[in-house]
C-alpha cells in the first residue's frame, strides 16, 4: 500500500491531488501518511490544473500562493489544523507534505505575492510552507514557532478597540481573569484557533500562539484564543494598578497601548 491514494470526485475539484484520508474504504484504524502536489503550482502550464478549485473551468487571476492554499485546503481538510485552510476540523492525521522543487525555488525568489489574497492576505508561498510545517508538528504534539512573515510591506498594523472581561464585556478587569481583546489585524488572516496540547511547554500555559502575544501592565498574559478580530487571554495573577496599559505585540507589528480599568479584587470561584 502506498502512502497516498487519488482523491475521488467531490473534493473541491483539484485534479491529481493525493490525500491519505481519501482511501476507499477508509482504514478501520487511522494511520499516519502524507500528501503531495502532483505538479508545481508555480508552473505556468500547471497552475490552473493543480490549484483551481473549479473542475469545469479555469480560475481567472489565480495566483501561485492562492493555488497552493487551495490544494492545502484539500490536504488539511478533516485534520485538527483544518480551520486555517478553510476546511472542516477532524481527527485525521497527516504526517508530511511533499512539494515540488520548482515551487521551493519560487518561494525563495518571491518573498511577497503579486497581489493580496482574500484568504491569506500578503502571505507568501514560503509563509504557507512555514505554516504547514508548524501545523504538522502541532498534530504530532511537538511545539514549533512560526518565523516572521517574509512579506512585510503591506502588513496592516493591529488596532485594539475593546479590552473587557470575557463574561459580559465589563470594562473592569482583574488579575487571573479571562479577558477578551477585540480589534482589527490582531492575528494573520485566516488564523483562528485556541491553544492546543503542543502549545504547553513543561505544563506551562502558553504566552503566545503563532507569535501573537499580549501583555498587561508589562507582564505576559496567557493566550487562549487568537483570530484577526479577537484575542482571549488569562491575565497574570500579579496585583495591578488602577489604570494600566494593555499591549498586543504580534510577530510583525505592535498595537498601540490601550488603557484598561482594573479591580484589585481577585475573582472568586464557587
Amino acid at each position: 500500500m502506498t502512502a497516498a491514494s487519488p482523491v475521488t470526485t467531490g473534493n473541491i475539484g483539484v485534479p491529481g491531488v493525493k490525500l491519505l484520508t481519501a482511501l476507499s474504504p477508509p482504514p478501520s484504524t487511522p494511520f499516519l501518511g502524507g500528501a503531495e502536489f502532483d505538479q508545481p503550482v508555480s508552473g505556468p502550464s500547471t497552475l490552473q490544473s493543480e490549484g483551481c478549485p473549479n473542475p469545469n473551468g479555469g480560475c481567472p487571476g489565480l495566483s501561485v500562493e492562492e493555488a497552493a492554499y487551495n490544494v492545502m485546503t484539500v490536504f488539511f481538510n478533516g485534520t485538527p489544523a483544518a480551520t486555517f485552510y478553510g476546511g472542516t476540523v477532524g481527527t485525521a492525521p497527516i504526517q508530511y507534505l511533499e512539494v515540488p522543487f520548482n515551487d521551493l525555488q519560487y518561494a525563495l525568489a518571491n518573498p511577497c505575492p503579486a497581489a493580496p489574497n482574500s484568504n491569506i492576505g500578503e502571505m507568501s508561498l514560503q509563509d504557507l510552507y512555514n505554516r504547514a510545517s508548524h501545523d504538522l508538528f502541532a498534530m504530532a504534539n511537538q511545539a514549533s514557532s512560526l518565523p516572521p512573515l517574509t512579506c512585510l510591506a503591506s502588513t496592516p498594523a493591529p488596532t485594539i478597540n475593546l479590552v473587557a472581561n470575557a463574561e459580559g464585556e465589563n470594562p473592569i478587569i482583574a488579575p487571573n481573569t479571562w479577558v477578551e481583546i477585540k480589534g482589527l489585524n490582531l492575528a494573520l488572516a485566516g488564523d483562528s484557533r485556541i491553544w492546543q496540547d503542543s502549545d504547553f511547554v513543561d505544563s506551562q500555559m502558553p504566552t503566545q500562539l503563532d507569535q501573537v502575544s499580549a501583555t498587561v501592565n508589562g507582564k505576559k498574559a496567557y493566550v487562549y484564543y487568537i483570530s484577526p478580530t479577537q484575542i482571549n487571554i488569562l491575565t497574570p495573577p500579579d496585583a495591578m494598578q488602577a489604570r494600566l496599559p494593555c499591549r498586543l505585540p504580534t510577530a510583525v507589528l505592535r498595537a498601540p497601548r490601550s488603557p484598561c480599568k482594573h479591580s484589585r479584587a481577585r475573582p472568586r470561584i464557587s
